[in-house]
């Protein structure tokens, strides 16, 4: 098997999971693809060079030889940082400007495709360096954290388009979250020296994350303006319209986005 075999799955299955909890209902999905691709390759450019000049300006000759836990805490957060604001940055400023703000959940869906893409060139380079075994640990670890780290700051577009909240304290907060997240998944990985350890914590960070994402999706495909208000896309469950929890299995059905004609449960934005 080449490489192109394990990328291409990994690449799939990830697609798979977003598309399946995203429900891209009134999107072109190749479009979608398309930008997130373009977005994820143009983050992923002038990260990389950002992170290579770092680690020449630090002497330092790459992410394997930081043994120094000092060393080690400066170069992730820099890392963090970097890669959290410049996908950020392709999402806002590319993405988001092609393709209209839908439903309160494209946000979370531009700002988690061009992360995925991101984290695709990522293994790519690893899959260069070290072979297509990283492929498989990689894609369970470093390929949720740059999804759930997207959901983070993904939200805040969402928030920004619908409530023209303020721009520095809608974005700051989750970015300095997300790249503090980053940076702190990085430097267990540097400073770990077992690397069944370093497995077994990477694993935990991104089941955490993979859990925090598929809920915030959950949540926001019910604030769908396509999906009836009182409707649980949990259960599948036909609630009163006022209903603020899914009274067969208790999910989260309160409107942030949008008010519901009691009569015919039509959503309107607020």
């Amino acid at each position: 098997m080449t490489g192109l075999e394990p990328l291409a799955l990994s690449l799939g299955l990830w697609l798979w999971f977003l598309l399946r909890h995203g429900h891209p209902r009134a999107r072109s999905v190749p479009g979608l693809l398309l930008q997130g691709l373009i977005g994820g390759v143009l983050a992923a450019l002038p990260a990389a060079a950002l992170n290579d000049a770092f680690l020449e300006a630090l002497g330092v000759r790459g992410l394997g030889s930081l043994h120094d836990p000092v060393q080690a805490g400066i170069v992730a957060l820099w890392v963090g940082f970097n890669e959290e604001l410049v996908k950020f940055l392709a999402t806002g400023l590319w993405v988001a400007r092609l393709r209209r703000f839908r439903e309160p959940i494209d946000g979370v869906l531009y700002a988690t495709t061009v992360a995925l893409f991101f984290a695709t060139y990522e293994n790519v380079i690893y899959m260069s360096n070290f072979g297509t075994g990283v492929l498989l640990p990689r894609s369970f670890t470093a390929v949720p954290l740059h999804l759930g780290l997207a959901v983070i700051w993904g939200t805040a577009l969402t928030h920004r388009t619908y409530f023209r909240t303020p721009l520095f304290s809608t974005y700051a907060p989750p970015l300095l979250l997300a790249a503090l997240l980053h940076a702190g998944f990085n430097y267990v990985q540097f400073v770990v020296d077992s690397p069944g350890w370093s497995l077994v914590a990477a694993l935990a960070c991104a089941f955490a994350i993979f859990r925090f994402m598929r809920g915030r999706l959950a949540q926001l495909q019910r604030e769908s303006p396509y999906v009836r208000a009182g409707s649980c896309t949990a259960c599948s469950a036909v609630n009163p319209v006022v209903a603020n929890f899914c009274g067969r299995c208790g999910a989260d059905l309160t409107r942030r986005f949008y008010q519901a004609c009691k009569g015919c449960g039509t959503r309107t934005e607020i």
